[in-house]
């Protein structure tokens, strides 16, 4: 056995009578505070002193009665054994459950949490991914930590002050090592230390060692006696953490195959029912975990710099990672578990069509989704590194084309924002279908950044793949924001879509310390022919696309993004954006580069620009800007691009867009994978009060009652009641068009003049833009649709217009003020249109 073979059988050395001392003494403080994790976290199976003393047990099976570890050795793993789960209740902390709570650990989850239908207790469920998340450096610091009895004196987890101050550090970081991953504790522990001068002169202390054997015996205490049956009978839990409890409590110690001395076998005391078929598979995944655990640390332990270390007895475990080899030991009863399931066999063919064509269809811009994908990510980087890092004031995105003759094309995206760990790297980023900033991952790399209401655009993570429709090859340099340039890695995908990378430390000589990600990519032939015209596609019958520079295609791209650009090729440098949104002496400047004017085309579109420019306002509220817009009073021409529904600040799609409500940029929430503008993404509070802004500035300035309903139809489409705006109404007598002010309605009507609407119906009654062969009568006023939109909602509920906001809400609402009681009538099939036969809404007062 472990402890007699290191600290059981020297009784007579008074350096390990010392040893054994200091231990016991740690395990009577640990074990008072590993008792209650029980009441912190009732959900967790048995983390007690049973626990932590077994470990001895399950390290002595897997390590093998020779595997060499001298007393001190021993006394450092069994102290990191006794504090490695200390930390997960709240006493471990100063200031207890308040304090976990004022955590950015603890804000990150429940930020998190609250989004999910599936959390009853959002708090205690936070209180447990807190503890979690930081149970292990806190038991770090317990090795050291003190205690104030309330007396004036001091307690320590160790009391031995030499054993403390000489090996606390250590004995805490070993602890914590059980949740690093192995290559960390490759790098920590690489080196022994020798032993203090107190000590026998031969124990020099191999961490890496020791480190290794606290992780496997760990991952190997998946017994029975973690879980016993009559408290699994009593207590109250959810079906996750039942399952956990069911788990263990059927699986016997770990053995030893008889037939095989380095093969460790788990097996169950009794079947799993078809009921406890989850319960099951927990065990399964902790059979893999242990197998997983043992393997990496046995490579490890052979492999690691400096000399060649003793491998544990046991390589491997029976059975793990194949199911039906598994239930040979681990048994079931009334079902059988099978290695079949859901998978993907062709994961690059999976990702070439969800994240290609199929995704945005086969006639697309392939540059622009590739510079908006990239651009984007690049642009969630570093908004989170504004959040984490609160020095940093920066931020900037550079774009370059590298166009050498005999040479494919090459684009590349620049960025100063958060950067990405190798692990990010090579797990998170390729990580199909799953957005890095939205997981626990990223609350674990970047504290703070979930509670701090940090929400990328990137949400679905898919669109890096989608770059492989433009690209043939993609180099990925990355470092994370706080790491030295020489932790620069490179994962290059040099056959397309493979996900076969290459991983390595290859940098670029010019990527500096100003940049912490470059993604470079090899264009496929066909997708930027010419920087100098590249084609924008419109919505104009006759002109079906314009051709502008790479540099205005970029700054219109990216023209409402908060992060500078610059445009680099052709030996020149341009910095084509300067941030959003751009000072008001700018406005101007900033609508012509929206709609291409700057860029030398669409300068029909001049006149509507200097007349808008005076009205844009900003869309914002304490929390950002969310646009740069003014209400449409006028139909843009076809093809204008006054208006920019962008998803991030960035354009989607970049061309063709018409929006006829507004002349400007507002952001929108990501409506799908491909990132199409879904709702607004202004709080309703800060896009009243720019629509209240817009209502006033219109009436502040002479506008033709063309204008005037125009904007009431702008404004019916943001769902803001136009009426303060509508002057006059469109109708027609006989065959003449003329304005009704809204105040002759009443007169009109009670002089026994007819009021009437012609309408259609489609999905729903509107409003008929599109009237024909209207019957003539001298005293029928036919009020007539200037455009589509919400404004022409027709639909009657209870016999009044169901929207108060659409123009026959108006002017029910303008006859009552003024005293009538008006009904609506439908006169059926009454005159053509271009959609069908219409009817006649009329209103009678």
């Amino acid at each position: 056995m472990l402890w007699k073979r290191t600290l059981g059988q020297s009784s007579q050395d008074p350096h390990v009578q010392r040893l054994v001392v200091s231990l016991r003494n740690t395990r009577q403080q640990a074990g008072q505070m590993t008792a209650r994790i029980a009441t912190a976290l009732p959900g967790l199976t048995i983390h007690d002193i049973s626990h932590l003393d077994a470990l001895w047990d399950v390290a002595d099976i897997i390590a093998g009665d020779d595997f060499p570890l001298n007393p001190l050795e021993a006394y450092i793993f069994g102290c990191a054994v006794l504090l490695h789960d200390a930390g997960l209740c709240f006493e471990a902390f100063s200031g207890g459950q308040a304090a976990i709570r004022e955590t950015v650990r603890w804000r990150d989850a429940r930020r998190r949490l609250a989004s999910s239908v599936l959390v009853e207790d959002v708090d205690r469920e936070a209180d447990f991914e807190a503890l979690r998340s930081l149970h292990a450096n806190q038991a770090e610091r317990l090795a050291v930590s003190a205690w104030e009895d309330g007396h004036g004196s001091t307690v320590y987890m160790i009391n031995d002050t030499e054993l403390r101050e000489h090996y606390g550090l250590l004995i805490g970081q070993i602890a914590a090592s059980h949740h690093w991953d192995i290559e960390d504790v490759a790098r920590q522990f690489a080196e022994p230390r020798p032993p203090a001068p107190f000590l026998a002169p031969d124990w020099s202390v191999d961490a890496l060692k020791v480190a290794c054997l606290l992780r496997v015996a760990d991952a190997g205490h998946i017994d029975g006696l973690r879980a016993p049956t009559f408290l699994l009978k009593i207590l109250q839990m959810n079906s996750l953490s039942r399952d956990h409890w069911v788990a263990q409590n059927h699986l016997g110690r770990l053995m030893v195959s008889p037939q095989d001395p380095t093969l460790l076998v788990v097996s169950s005391m009794g079947p799993f029912t078809q009921a406890e078929a989850p319960a099951w598979w927990v065990a399964f995944d902790a059979i893999v975990l242990l197998d997983k655990e043992i393997k990496d640390c046995n490579d490890l332990l052979t492999s690691a710099a400096g000399f060649r270390r003793p491998r544990f007895a046991r390589t491997r475990v029976a059975g793990a990672g194949r199911a039906s080899e598994t239930a040979k030991h681990v048994q079931t009863v009334g079902w059988e578990p099978t290695d079949s399931g859901i998978h993907v066999s062709d994961v690059a063919a999976l990702v070439s069509s969800l994240g290609g064509e199929n995704l945005y269809g086969k006639d697309v811009d392939r540059l622009e989704i590739a510079l908006r994908e990239l651009i984007q990510n690049a642009s969630d980087a570093i908004a989170a590194r504004r959040t984490i890092d609160k020095s940093y004031d920066r931020g900037q995105v550079t774009v370059r084309l590298i166009q050498d003759s005999n040479a494919p094309q090459i684009l590349r995206i620049d960025d100063d924002g958060a950067g990405m760990s190798q692990t990010t790297m090579v797990k998170d980023m390729l990580d199909f279908g799953k957005s890095f900033w939205a997981s626990e991952r990223a609350a674990q790399e970047f504290p703070g950044l979930h509670s701090s209401g940090y929400s990328s655009i990137g949400r679905f993570g898919i669109g890096f793949f989608s770059v492989f429709m433009a690209a043939s090859k993609v180099n990925v340099f990355s470092r994370r924001y706080d790491a030295g340039i020489m932790e620069v890695r490179c994962l290059s995908f040099n056959n397309g879509v493979s996900l076969r990378p290459i991983l390595s430390e290859q940098r670029p000589n010019d990527m500096h310390m100003d940049t912490t990600t470059r993604i470079e990519i090899e264009l496929k032939p066909g997708v930027l022919n010419d920087p100098n015209q590249v084609p924008v596609r419109t919505n104009q019958p006759r002109q079906r696309q314009i051709l502008v520079s790479l540099r205005d295609y970029v700054a219109a791209l990216v023209s409402g993004l908060d992060v500078p650009v610059t445009v680099e090729f052709a030996a020149t440098s341009s910095q084509v954006h300067d941030g959003f949104p751009p000072r008001p002496e700018n406005r101007g400047q900033w609508l012509r580069t929206v709609s291409y004017i700057t860029a030398g085309v669409n300068q029909g579109s001049l006149p509507l620009v200097s007349a808008a420019a005076p009205r844009l306002r900003e869309i914002r509220d304490e929390d950002g800007c969310y646009g740069l817009a003014a209400i449409a009073v006028s139909r843009p021409p076809l093809g204008s691009f006054l208006s920019m529904m962008s998803v991030g600040g960035i354009g989607t799609p970049h061309h063709p867009q018409q929006n006829e409500s507004f002349i400007g940029l507002i952001d929108h929430l990501p409506a799908n994978a491909q990132r199409a503008p879904g709702e607004i993404a202004a709080p309703k509070h800060a896009l009243e009060k720019w629509l209240s802004e817009q209502v006033e500035l219109l009436s502040g300035q002479k506008s033709s009652d063309f204008d005037r309903l125009y904007a009431s139809y702008s404004l019916c489409e943001f769902d803001y009641d136009p009426r303060e705006v509508l002057r006059a109404v469109l109708v027609r007598v006989g065959t003449q068009h003329q304005w009704l002010s809204l105040s002759e309605l009443s007169n009109i009507l009670q002089r026994g003049a007819r009021l009437v609407f012609p309408t259609v119906v489609l999905s729903e009654r509107i409003l008929d833009p599109h009237v024909q062969d209207l019957p003539t009568a001298n005293n029928m006023f036919a009020c007539i649709a200037i455009r589509t939109g919400t404004f022409n909602d027709a639909e009657l509920i209870d016999g009044a217009p169901r929207l108060p906001e659409s123009l026959i809400g108006v002017v029910h609402r303008t006859l009552v003020n003024d005293g009538h009681n008006p009904t609506w009538h439908i006169h059926r099939e009454t005159y053509r249109s271009l959609f069908e036969v219409g009817d006649f809404l009329e209103v009678i007062v």
